[in-house]
């Protein structure tokens, strides 16, 4: 009797072994699961936010986006960039620069008629 116990709880711990050797494994899997989809959420926040600031890593010490399922909004992205570059305008990437030099902005001109263009004038 005294040895069929010590067979069964024997055969419990290991039993019990196994069961954490896979509890680890899984821990492991959701570990770099959750690093491999925290890169790509980073990397996705970034992408949004480097359209409008010269550095997109500005916006990781200003805001916490993460939503609690660990994805994030892309809305949420864009009205966080909108207020930091409100808040520190010299973070925002510049819009296009033209080099006009001393030229004058051209003239609006309206669409000339058939008529305006047979005779050689046109309105503006």
């Amino acid at each position: 009797m005294l040895s069929r116990l010590v067979s069964e709880a024997a055969a419990y711990q290991r039993r019990l072994r196994e069961a954490e050797q896979q509890r680890d494994a899984l821990l492991a899997e959701r570990d770099t699961l959750r690093s491999r989809l925290d890169a790509a959420v980073r990397a996705d926040v970034e992408a949004i936010a480097a359209q409008r600031l010269h550095d997109a890593t500005d916006l990781w010490a200003s805001v916490e986006l993460a939503e609690h399922d660990g994805g994030f909004a892309p809305d949420k992205v864009g009205e966080a960039v909108t207020a930091l570059v409100k808040a520190k305008p010299h973070l925002a990437r510049p819009g296009p620069q033209f080099d006009l030099g001393n030229r004058r902005p051209a003239q609006q001109l309206e669409p000339a008629s058939m008529h305006d263009v047979l005779r050689g004038s046109r309105r503006t």
